[in-house]
């Protein structure tokens, strides 16, 4: 996966905590309202989805609920933001947010399920929490937050990794290679009639 280059954000960073995507089930979106009542700085949510008439009759004080934005809205944000949350509860793959966080130089916090451990691990870009548990989730991200130097760091590692692995220069040096291996393992034959 590719995403485009959004630009690394500032180094200095109080945009608070940030999460983007559909608002489902699916996504985590239910535990959004108790994450913003336990952590230390406002909780701004871009997106729309089944569950928002709940987390607005749940929200709290540090939850902002922006709804849908424009793309280089989202961007702007994201640039701004200390953390991106993906509280995902499902077996995803690999979510455009986080390529998009990588991207802007913004560390993550995900849950510790299906490719997220493997993906942080490998990054060195963000930390796990526990899926479904907002409690967990709140820990996870003020410790972030409370470790400044930590957090840099991070967002450094993201953007090496974005530029190493996710962005699209990096996707077509990848699919080039598996291309030209390919062809270079082909057998061509043609047959005589």
């Amino acid at each position: 996966n590719s995403a485009p280059d959004l630009g690394a954000g500032p180094v200095e960073r109080d945009g608070g905590i940030l999460f983007v995507g559909r608002l489902s089930a699916e996504k985590g979106a239910a535990l959004l309202p108790d994450i913003a009542a336990r952590v230390t700085r406002k909780l701004t949510v871009i997106g729309d989805g089944p569950l928002m008439p709940d987390i607005r009759s749940r929200a709290t004080p540090n939850l902002t609920l922006l709804g849908k934005r424009a793309p280089n809205e989202v961007a702007a944000v994201m640039r701004a933001a200390s953390v991106v949350v993906l509280p995902s509860v499902c077996f995803e793959g690999f979510p455009m947010v986080l390529a998009e966080a990588f991207a802007a130089g913004t560390p993550v916090v995900a849950p510790d399920l299906a490719a997220f451990p493997e993906l942080i691990a490998a990054s060195g870009a963000g930390v796990l929490a526990p899926p479904g548990d907002s409690a967990g989730w709140a820990a996870a991200v003020d410790r972030l937050l409370a470790n400044e130097a930590e957090r840099r760091a991070m967002g450094r590692r993201a953007r090496a990794y974005y530029e190493a692995e996710l962005s699209p220069a990096a996707n077509v040096q990848r699919l080039t290679a598996i291309y030209r291996d390919a062809l270079s393992r082909a057998s061509f034959q043609h047959a005589v009639a």
